[in-house]
């Protein structure tokens, strides 16, 4: 998964990103966690949360930081709609299927 993702050009989720507030957590690590979520059947923002806590995959694609269910909940808001519209869905699927 995290091999996946970082092939993807996530450019224009790093676009969004302003330079307000602290230090932002990758789009890779929030995409990562999103997707690896959705492939074991965890969907809840709380649960990829405590995963990061609790199970050795979420924690390695987290990279052992903990991103809080909020902090997931908003970028899935954010960028899940532009992410299925735009090429990172093509190249992620076509990645897939050449493993």
């Amino acid at each position: 998964m995290v091999d996946s993702v970082a092939l993807l050009d996530l450019s224009a989720l790093y676009a969004h990103y302003g330079p307000r507030g602290g230090e932002p957590y990758a789009p890779e690590v929030l995409l990562g966690l999103l997707l690896y979520g959705y492939a074991t059947g965890v969907f809840s923002s709380r649960k990829i949360e405590r995963a990061t806590y609790e199970a050795v995959p979420f924690r390695f694609i987290a990279g052992n930081q903990h991103p809080d269910h909020d902090t997931l909940a908003t970028f899935r808001r954010a960028f899940l709609p532009e992410l299925k519209t735009s090429s990172c869905r093509c190249s992620c699927s076509r990645k897939r299927r050449a493993c």
